[in-house]
């Protein structure tokens, strides 16, 4: 969040209500001015309590709103978090602005896609490992990551340390090029 999201950010749209999205939107709200935070979930009542538990959690300087249409909520995005399981493209590059942060952290199998080939072609994707990553990218994300633009791969095998803690910090993201 701290590395490769802009200083700016001032929208996130959080994906997902599990866990995993909920710590992923705090700490870009850690991390970040955001003002405002869409959610989108399957479940109106899980996407209601999650929406109430981190409203609760950021304070009253952040409003959280649920957002009903992706596409929609995708476009007015500075950083985008998507947490889920899903097996269908949720996010399509054609729909987010370049400079856009996209955290696609909860598809982990090759069954798993959370974003379609249009936003991997035209990202700068950072990774822990490019061989962790390929083993759990579909088949047809890698082969265009292979193809269209082998030289986006950015952040494997490096880490950097992070400035609030000990610990190591590994970019695992995706950050849509300016420009595109």
């Amino acid at each position: 969040a701290l590395f490769l999201s802009r200083p700016d950010s001032r929208t996130l749209l959080v994906i997902g209500t599990g866990h995993v999205a909920f710590h992923a939107a705090e700490a870009h709200c850690a991390v970040r001015p955001v003002s405002r935070v869409l959610v989108h979930g399957r479940s109106p009542d899980r996407t209601q309590a999650f929406m109430d538990r981190l409203a609760a959690r950021l304070g009253p300087g952040v409003m959280v709103s649920f957002a009903p249409d992706i596409p929609a909520a995708a476009a007015q995005a500075d950083i985008i978090t998507c947490g889920t399981t899903a097996t269908r493209p949720l996010i399509c590059g054609a729909d987010v602005r370049p400079g856009t942060h996209v955290d696609l952290i909860g598809a982990f199998t090759p069954q798993m896609r959370e974003s379609d080939d249009a936003l991997i072609a035209h990202s700068a994707v950072y990774v822990d490992t490019r061989a962790g990553a390929l083993r759990g990218m579909p088949t047809c994300c890698a082969a265009t990551c292979m193809t269209c633009a082998p030289a986006m791969w950015r952040g494997a095998a490096r880490r950097r340390r992070s400035p609030c803690s000990s610990r190591w910090a590994r970019p695992s993201r995706i950050s849509r090029r300016p420009g595109w």
